[in-house]
């Protein structure tokens, strides 16, 4: 088992590795476990509570992709309790500070709706600003989401939500994985079919992402005004995408009763004229019987008898000569 141990022991090794993984968000999204599920292991303390979990920046060391790498653990930056936010830079700062090639993880962890929440745009946003992330080496990881939400569409929303809150480039690839929620249905989340497949679809996210070394400009930001103007930005991309959603339903629902109306008047007219055709069956033959009885019983040879029928969209004729 991967064992973590405190920053201050581990100089010689972290500057040995080739690559580092850094994993940012809030208190409680489950940043630490999706550190233990990269690790494969239950190398960090993680559990369900009140407060924050993680309160130091820890680190433990893995192979990605053939690369010596080290993973750090680092503290949420906001939380529940205030007086934590300033010790939380600090450690959160250390992870940035030694290891030249980062790659930076940012979980999100999606609200009972399935939504992207203020918060977690907000820091994001902070750290971005103080270190100056690059978006070439940035995954993002939508976390907890409940299985019934973890649909293709869902996924393909919640990124363009994504891209919006956090106003990333259009010609610029964003790297998101989705996490389900797998404490809900009892999941080994070491062993699970869905864990294991949620890391593999993680770890080749990472291998595609470039590091690079970010180096702190200036203070992280942890103002009530950057939680504000996120909530005001969430609320307009959902509130737009409502009435996109509202406009192509009623648009699809004007085409489905369009389609229906036309394939109304398309049976009515097939119908009609079956009903003609056949109409124009009877009559015709019905002329075809009188022209032979006349050929027949008509006294004399070299008479011609014919009949014509022509009623909508059908018209035929016949002629016979005795």
């Amino acid at each position: 088992m991967n064992q973590s141990v405190a920053l201050e022991e581990l100089h010689v090794q972290i500057d040995a590795c080739q690559l580092a993984l850094i994993t940012i968000g809030n208190s409680g999204k489950g940043k630490t476990l999706i550190d233990n599920i990269i690790l494969g292991d239950d190398v960090f303390t993680h559990m369900y509570r009140a407060t924050s979990v993680t309160r130091l920046t820890e680190a433990a060391f893995t192979t990605v992709n053939g690369m010596s790498t080290v993973v750090y653990n680092v503290p949420g930056l906001r939380e529940i309790i205030k007086a934590n936010v300033a010790a939380n830079k600090v450690e959160i700062a250390k992870a940035f500070a030694r290891q030249p090639n980062q790659v930076i993880v940012v979980v999100f962890g999606v609200g009972d709706g399935g939504r992207i929440v203020q918060e977690d745009v907000a820091t994001y946003t902070s750290i971005v600003e103080a270190f100056d992330l690059t978006r070439t080496s940035t995954v993002f990881v939508m976390n907890n989401v409940r299985p019934e939400f973890n649909t293709p569409e869902y996924q393909a929303e919640t990124t363009l939500v994504l891209r919006e809150a956090v106003e990333w480039p259009e010609d610029t690839p964003l790297r998101v994985v989705f996490s389900p929620s797998y404490r809900s249905r009892g999941a080994d989340i070491y062993t699970d079919r869905d864990v294991l497949s949620f890391r593999s679809n993680l770890m080749e996210a990472i291998t595609t992402a470039m590091p690079f070394k970010h180096v702190q400009q200036k203070d992280i930001q942890t103002s009530d005004d950057a939680i504000r103007e996120a909530q005001a930005r969430l609320n307009t991309i959902y509130n737009d995408m409502e009435a996109l959603r509202t406009r192509h339903a009623e648009e699809m629902n004007d085409l489905t009763e369009r389609i229906k109306e036309q394939t109304r008047i398309n049976a009515e007219n097939a119908v009609r004229y079956q009903c003609e055709l056949d109409e124009a069956r009877q009559q015709m033959h019905r002329a075809m019987m009188s022209a032979m009885r006349s050929s027949r019983y008509g006294g004399g040879g070299g008479n011609r008898v014919s009949a014509s029928y022509s009623k909508g969209g059908f018209s035929c004729s016949f002629s016979l000569e005795g």
